[in-house]
């Protein structure tokens, strides 16, 4: 039996309408892996102008830790002053970016280094701490990017059982210090959990503050005991869920001065 002309015309409508959503995904797909490609290749190229690795020797000299990488910290801060430093993870070179620091919390969310725009954003700290990471509490924000970029990799800290052990320490770089911190926590917390709170000098009330709010509820335990004059690092970056973010914190365990290339 024939179809009636409205059915027939409301199912070319259904059909269209289908068709148009499908065009729009794949447009937005296609959108997303443009911008993070991007974003991928500006830092890629970062890198390549201004970070340098030791030249090579004998496999049984091993560098010292402040001389796995060497970045030209002035160059990037002739082009931008807000560079404030270099994180970089030992054993995940793929965590290594410029770190920013600006007197907001947003400029940073969505433009890269240089100023221009970018899904991936920068890494950068908390505008209350100091640039130059002195504060007892420093904190440092980037964004959890699919393609594992950025601050995407930290999450194999609490889906990969295998993956501290291996990965325990990072470095920041600044233009008279390197610092290496040991990873000592890890967790999911509330973007009001009281362990975003910047201190700005350390005593009893910081080691306590250590003890439970970087500490408490890790999901590793490294035997670390904090001290009044420790300086920690927490990284942060979102974990999917809304209100929600993934942390990891660290000590600084090592110093040593820096002398510009």
């Amino acid at each position: 039996m024939e179809q009636p002309k409205s059915i027939n015309k409301i199912r070319w409508i259904l059909t269209g309408v289908m068709a148009l959503v499908l065009i729009v995904c794949v447009a937005r797909l296609f959108w997303i892996s443009r911008e993070y490609k991007e974003s991928k290749d500006l830092y890629e190229q970062t890198e390549q102008t201004y970070v340098t690795e030791p030249a090579a020797v004998p496999e049984d000299i091993a560098p010292e830790w402040y001389q796995q990488i060497s970045v030209d910290l002035e160059s990037m801060q002739a082009e931008n002053p807000e560079v404030s430093g270099w994180i970089y993870f030992e054993n995940e070179p793929s965590i290594s970016y410029p770190v920013m620091h600006a007197d907001n919390n947003k400029k940073y969310l969505r433009t890269a280094w240089q100023g221009g725009e970018a899904v991936a954003g920068s890494i950068f700290t908390e505008r209350s701490n100091a640039a130059d990471f002195t504060d007892p509490h420093t904190i440092i924000y980037g964004h959890n990017m699919r393609n594992e970029s950025m601050f995407g990799k930290l999450k194999h800290y609490k889906t990969d059982a295998d993956y501290y052990p291996d990965h325990q320490f990072f470095q920041i770089i600044t233009n008279s210090m390197y610092y290496r911190y040991w990873i000592v926590a890890c967790k999911d917390v509330s973007d009001r959990n009281g362990l975003f709170t910047v201190w700005m000098e350390g005593g009893e009330d910081f080691r306590s503050f250590v003890q439970e709010q970087v500490l408490g509820e890790s999901l590793i335990s490294a035997g670390y005991i904090p001290d009044p004059g420790d300086h920690i690092i927490t990284l942060s970056t979102c974990n999917n869920t809304q209100r929600k973010r993934f942390t990891v914190s660290a000590v600084r365990v090592a110093q040593q001065p820096r002398t510009a290339p």
